[in-house]
């Protein structure tokens, strides 16, 4: 399979039409620079979700980077320089050199992002962690964004949106799947669903509930002091095709929470595939029966920032701009 990646892709709600699929891949060896595809897909008509007066489409971006495509040694440094003192100390800890360049990646991403998003210094944000682990920015009043971060096995991701609960996941889709973790923790609907499949898409489905899980976890700020089998998702559409770049996103849907947990109606999932090689996805809260927008761009090191790949140069910052 081709290295090349999908350098940034859009899909609008996965009813009716996909309104184009680009694929930017200006950095591809061998290829010509800034060569560009545009596609469009049109799927046949089918009946949209209707949506409660007042309800609006929420946009949540994804940023991700393989960390292959990280600095070693001292390059490394340029990314450290807008993390603070907290986030260093942390990176001290690390004893494996890849998980010390794993985090200061995901530091670096989440803060590069923010930085996209509102104009602000990278270096300028502050952090603190809920008494589950989860982090988020000090200022709220300030910074209404939210975001969650994931990494697995050679790539981190960061989703972000605007007042919005959230949380994201990604697996490899080639690491050794135990179906019996379905049997032990997921609900009776889940398990059945994975069984359906043809046996050899059930790792896959397996990833795509799991991923699901972990993503409403981080949504709710509780991580595992939830049960797994206090909610169910239901996924009507087969495993996508991972050798498939075009491959645009699945709708699942929340279909069961424990009372405890609020509704599940109030919330809006994304499965998505990157690269062929990893399956994340993205759950929301969706105020007013909201749909969601999502945005998917691939990143990489610009000088002490990360940025999507088809960017030349980091955007002036409100901090550095003259007057």
């Amino acid at each position: 399979m081709s290295r090349a990646r999908a350098r940034w892709f859009r899909f609008a709600e996965p009813h009716g039409t996909i309104r184009s699929v680009r694929r930017r891949n200006p950095f591809e060896r061998g290829g010509a620079a800034g060569r560009r595809t545009v596609v469009e897909v049109r799927r046949a008509r089918t009946r949209r979700r209707p949506c409660a007066r007042g309800a609006h489409r929420m946009r949540i971006d994804v940023w991700y980077m393989t960390t292959g495509d990280a600095p070693d040694g001292i390059r490394l440094d340029g990314l450290r320089a807008i993390l603070d003192a907290g986030e260093l100390e942390h990176e001290r800890r690390y004893r494996l050199e890849r998980l010390r360049k794993q985090h200061v990646v995901t530091r670096a991403l989440v803060r590069s992002a923010l930085e996209r998003l509102t104009g602000d210094a990278a270096e300028s944000f502050r952090f603190v962690v809920g008494p589950y682990g989860k982090p988020r920015l000090v200022d709220e009043d300030r910074y209404p964004w939210r975001f969650s971060l994931s990494h697995a096995d050679g790539a981190v991701l960061c989703a972000v949106a605007d007042r919005i609960d959230l949380g994201a996941d990604l697996e490899r889709l080639d690491r050794r799947v135990n179906l019996d973790i379905a049997e032990r923790y997921f609900t009776k609907r889940e398990i059945a669903q994975i069984h359906a499949a043809p046996e050899a898409d059930r790792p896959r489905r397996f990833l795509d509930f799991w991923t699901l899980k972990e993503a409403f976890l981080k949504a709710m700020g509780t991580g595992l002091a939830t049960p797994l089998s206090r909610f169910t998702f239901g996924i009507d559409s087969p495993p996508p095709d991972r050798a498939d770049p075009q491959c645009p996103p699945i709708a699942p849907r929340l279909e069961w929470v424990a009372p405890e947990l609020g509704t599940a109606a109030e919330w809006r999932c994304r499965s998505f595939t990157i690269d062929g090689d990893y399956v994340g996805a993205v759950v929301a809260r969706a105020p007013d029966a909201s749909e969601i927008e999502l945005t998917i761009r691939s990143c990489r090191p610009i000088g002490d920032r990360i940025l999507p790949s088809d960017t030349s140069a980091p955007l002036p910052t409100k901090a550095h701009r003259s007057e």
